[in-house]
């Protein structure tokens, strides 16, 4: 499978990472699925059939808990236009529940970012 986003940044366009479905899943209520989908496909009309050379969309954190998770899987069974990422924590478990979130779906990126032993931030 040709990675769409690496060409397209070679190729100097622009690639937009969308982060509104994590963001507001970080509110007092999640996003649920459905808004998710509606939200990614309405982003990816924008791009007239080139968003997945285009639009990442970030549908959030899959192990914060059981609905977040349901609420990515069905993100992943709707939307086929753009790349789906995760976020998640190097652990074994995180990777495996992030995988499992959006295994349906058509173009997937998973972010899993690693503390360097010597900084006190993440990295």
């Amino acid at each position: 499978m040709e990675d769409h986003i690496k060409t397209s940044v070679k190729e100097g366009r622009i690639v937009f990472w969308e982060e509104i479905a994590r963001d507001g899943a970080q509110s007092k209520t999640i996003l649920s699925g459905e808004k998710r989908a509606y939200f990614a496909n309405k982003n990816a009309s924008l791009f007239n059939g080139e968003a997945h050379k285009h639009l990442i969309f970030a549908s959030g954190f899959p192990t914060a808990g059981k609905n977040e998770f349901n609420a990515i899987k069905t993100l992943a069974e709707q939307v086929d236009s753009c790349y789906l990422a995760t976020h998640g924590r190097p652990t074994r478990n995180d990777m495996d529940t992030s995988i499992e979130a959006i295994k349906a779906a058509k173009a997937r990126l998973h972010v899993i970012l690693r503390r360097h032993k010597h900084e006190s931030r993440w990295v």
